[in-house]
């Protein structure tokens, strides 16, 4: 999965942003195929999300600071998201979503982050079973590590105050 965000932060906890994730391959699934069969459930092979592109309003709410070795101090903050976008490479019509997000953000110096991010997508997916147009509600968790940067750099936050 790669993922990209530019959030624009108008005050020190509060942020707009737009953000996507675009996923390269996916897991096989012929254990849950197994498990299926098994049980007697028909088969439905779901077609999977190629993107993600979203809006989200990020609230940070607890931001605070450590020493290491008492050298370096780090500041950090932990934060939420909220929004709402679309899903592609199903076919047709991309579906509406639903994310949200938590995660932790490491700031290593005045221009740079280090990030650490859980999100979840929530769509209504359609797929035909036995002949028949079926609708649920799917979930795509994700586990996400990045970097950031501050736009201009020089007026990033952090530093070693």
């Amino acid at each position: 999965v790669c993922s990209s965000d530019l959030i624009y932060y108008p005050q020190d906890s509060f942020g707009i942003g737009i953000g996507g994730e675009y996923i390269f391959a996916s897991v096989e699934r012929r254990a849950l195929d197994d498990v299926r069969e098994g049980a007697g459930a028909s088969l439905s092979t779901p077609p999977i999300p190629s993107y993600f592109l979203h809006v989200d309003a990020h609230w940070s709410p607890i931001y605070g600071k450590f020493s290491i070795r008492g050298r370096y101090i780090v500041h950090w903050d932990g934060y939420a998201s909220l929004g709402f976008g679309i899903v592609g490479g199903l076919g047709g019509a991309p579906p509406a979503s639903a994310t949200f997000a938590v995660g932790h953000r490491f700031i290593v110096n005045h221009w740079a982050t280090i990030r650490f991010e859980f999100r979840n997508h929530v769509f209504v997916g359609r797929r035909e079973v036995l002949g028949q147009m079926r609708s649920d509600l799917e979930n795509y968790m994700m586990f996400q590590v990045g970097v950031g940067f501050f736009l201009p750099p020089f007026l990033g936050g952090g530093g070693d105050a």
